[in-house]
């Protein structure tokens, strides 16, 4: 498939069930879980060689490498998916706890709602709206930068 037809078709019908109800893990790990498989969409748009066996994991690698929220969203797909990760540059080895933290004082302008967070394997925690929209606008960048999204 096409990434600009994947990304109207998947990536954002998932961030937009997710953005109505951002409390809700289900619905953040299905839009985690389809920003992480738009970047293979994505890399063999920009590179068909990379269907060669083992050719994409050393490409996501090296992506994830530079963009820590493709980092975090890659492993929670891959530990939702798959359990246990043995991959050497997972952050998240075992699936994340989601913790629910109800923010009674948002910025200005924002509503009291409940932020879901998960920590990686090294305690650090991470706030799941934010990686859902760094991730969002890296892609949505590349989309762009491509000739595949009008700015």
């Amino acid at each position: 498939m096409e990434p600009r037809a994947f990304w109207d078709q998947f990536v954002l019908p998932a961030i937009i069930d997710w953005f109505h109800c951002e409390g809700d893990a289900r619905r953040a790990t299905i839009a985690l879980c389809e920003l992480d498989n738009f970047a293979e969409h994505m890399l063999l748009f920009l590179d068909p060689s990379l269907a060669s066996r083992g050719m994409m994991g050393r490409a996501r690698d090296r992506l994830c490498a530079h963009v820590a929220a493709l980092s975090i969203a890659r492993d929670i797909h891959d530990t939702h998916k798959h359990g246990r990760l043995s991959r050497k540059t997972a952050a998240i080895v075992t699936p994340p706890v989601v913790e629910n933290v109800w923010n009674p004082f948002p910025p200005l302008g924002d509503l009291p709602s409940t932020e879901l967070w998960i920590k990686d394997d090294a305690g650090k925690r991470h706030e799941l709206s934010g990686i859902i929209w760094q991730c969002r606008d890296y892609w949505r960048a590349e989309l762009v930068r491509n000739g595949l999204l009008a700015d």
